[in-house]
């Protein structure tokens, strides 16, 4: 019996099915079964999956019923015969022992709902990867599950392919959404907003293959805005579960993007108080936008960091400390 269904949506993959099959079929563990559903491929593709099936029986393949990647992994969800389900996608490579380590850390800790492992950037193409490079950089220090909870609303701590989760999540809250959103982030905000503990093994097990077709480079469902806005979804439940009624929302930064965050919470229901920057530019002639040092004790607010760029969270995290404040308690990175 196998234990867990690997779920591989493809699409005009010839290129790379093949090698991606390939790296399945070398896992050290073996009980395991691949679930392949094709999305309307016109290529060879769909004839180099249906090959692999003839010489190993672990191997399906199905037609997605519907259109487009959420679709297709629902169908896979449903179809699969095990309790834990991977994902994979047709243009990575599995390591060996991805499987047989992520499924022995779910066997151990019942309490985790999802596992996740540390990842390769592999560069395809002359294409600019320097984004890429420096998001696979950031989510391969996210991997505790205080880590990974604190940091969700500062981009999507984990690659999709990467991940094993228990299929009773979807059964108790639900599969991949479609929406104006990428939708394994938004999958993992909802586990995460009911309580789901993730984490990651500290190892090398997936690499990520970063070609210039990538659907998180060309889909509008990965584009900045559509991050933004589904953040700000998320952070309203988190505040409303979190933050104590008696305090103001404030935010720690002035600049493009903390702008454009602020008007998808304002525009969900969030009132922003004052905003907090360090550049004076920033600060004449508006009333709301006050300096950092006049940042009041963290007794009746709640501070919202809208600043992402290289290493300023550290120095905003030991600012506040400095000031009492505590993270999650009193603030919160969400950029």
């Amino acid at each position: 019996m196998p234990k867990v269904s690997i779920i591989l949506p493809f699409k005009n993959s010839s290129g790379t099915i093949s090698e991606c099959i390939t790296s399945i079929l070398r896992q050290n563990l073996n009980h395991w079964e691949l679930i392949a559903i094709d999305d309307h491929s016109t290529d060879s593709s769909f004839s180099m999956v249906e090959a692999f099936c003839k010489v190993d029986k672990r191997i399906t393949i199905l037609k997605n019923p519907g259109d487009g990647i959420v679709d297709s992994l629902n169908f896979g969800i449903k179809k699969a015969n095990t309790l834990l389900i991977a994902r994979m996608d047709a243009d990575d490579i599995m390591h060996p022992k991805r499987l047989l380590l992520q499924v022995e850390r779910l066997e151990e800790k019942r309490e985790l709902g999802l596992i996740s492992c540390l990842v390769n950037h592999v560069a395809i193409g002359d294409h600019d990867t320097r984004g890429y490079q420096k998001y696979v950089h950031w989510i391969n220090k996210i991997c505790s599950t205080r880590e990974i909870s604190l940091n969700r609303f500062i981009e999507s701590p984990f690659a999709h392919p990467s991940v094993v989760f228990r299929r009773e999540l979807v059964s108790e809250y639900g599969g991949y959404r479609k929406g104006d959103f990428p939708e394994d982030y938004e999958l993992w905000l909802r586990f995460l907003n009911e309580g789901v503990q993730m984490e990651k093994v500290n190892n090398y097990l997936l690499d990520w293959r970063d070609s210039k077709q990538r659907t998180s480079r060309t889909g509008s469902n990965y584009k900045l805005d559509a991050f933004q806005n589904l953040k700000s979804i998320y952070l309203k439940k988190w505040i409303e579960k979190n933050v104590p009624s008696n305090k103001s929302i404030q935010v720690w930064g002035a600049g493009k993007f903390a702008k454009q965050q602020i008007k998808y919470l304002k525009r969900i229901g969030i009132s922003i108080e004052y905003i907090y920057d360090i550049d004076s530019n920033k600060i004449v002639n508006r009333v709301n936008v006050l300096h950092i040092n006049q940042i009041p004790n963290p007794d009746q607010n709640f501070i919202l960091c809208l600043i992402g760029k290289d290493g300023a969270r550290g120095k905003i995290a030991e600012f506040l400390s400095k000031k009492g404040y505590i993270i999650e308690k009193d603030f919160i990175f969400a950029a």
